[in-house]
């Protein structure tokens, strides 16, 4: 069994944190990955937009997310005030996502950070990309059970706008994600737990590639799907998220 790796920052100054693939994530990840295959018990809910199949969840809607989220909430410290939602996303070969900020209010509670898990690691391509991270961009790769979190919101609650970010498009294979999304009345992001000291990830920042700045609108998947619904019940947050 595998000693679960700490949340290490990979830039100063940008609120994203990644959690190396442990034991636990790795299996959960591979048991999540099942649930959305052909013969599935979650694969006739898919749904497609202009990035792939996506499907809008609550953590009760399947026992392995019931698991994967209350792995999520202990290893993130999550606090009680806190709600998740999720959403399962699969990238085919030669779609991506565009730039975009995950803001988001659905007239009760705001969405004050974002974690995206990792259910497949045979993908090339498919990094998510932090066009406007401090000192130049940054792109995580994703294997199998490793997790991002970034903030959403400071504790002001103002957007991070360091956080715009992009999915690039899937060279060979498939990228499989479930995302979560954090929700919290009247305030912003919690104070992270222990977050190493700065370090790369085993999946190091890769060459910068051009994109709009902090001012561009995103392209047409920033609209919710159509089970993307308003409202605190079904609302899993913006479906502009890679």
């Amino acid at each position: 069994m595998s000693v679960p790796a700490p949340w290490q920052v990979p830039r100063p100054g940008l609120p994203l944190r990644v959690r190396p693939p442990d034991d636990t994530a790795r299996n959960l990840a591979a048991r999540a990955r099942e649930l959305f295959r052909p013969a599935g018990p979650l694969a006739a809910r898919l749904a497609r937009d202009p990035s792939g199949d996506v499907l809008n969840l609550q953590p009760d809607d399947h026992p392995v997310l019931r698991r994967l989220a209350d792995h999520l909430t202990a290893c993130a410290a999550i606090p009680p005030d806190a709600t998740l939602t999720l959403r399962y996303r699969r990238y085919p070969v030669g779609l991506g996502h565009p730039p975009h900020l995950d803001t988001y209010d659905d007239g009760e509670r705001s969405l004050v950070a974002t974690f995206v898990l990792s259910l497949a690691d045979d993908v090339h391509g498919g990094e998510t990309l932090f066009p406007h991270a401090p000192d130049g961009p940054l792109a995580a790769g994703h294997v199998q059970g490793m997790l991002l979190w970034w903030d959403v919101l400071d504790a002001r609650g103002r957007p991070v706008q360091t956080t715009w970010h992009a999915a690039r498009e899937v060279r060979a294979g498939t990228k499989e994600v479930l995302l979560a999304f954090a929700w919290r009345t009247g305030q912003g992001a919690w104070t992270p737990p222990d977050a190493a000291a700065p370090a790369v990830p085993a999946t190091a920042p890769t060459a910068p590639s051009p994109g709009p700045g902090p001012s561009a609108t995103p392209g047409p998947a920033a609209t919710p799907g159509p089970s993307a619904t308003p409202g605190p019940s079904t609302t899993p947050g913006p479906a502009a998220t890679p």
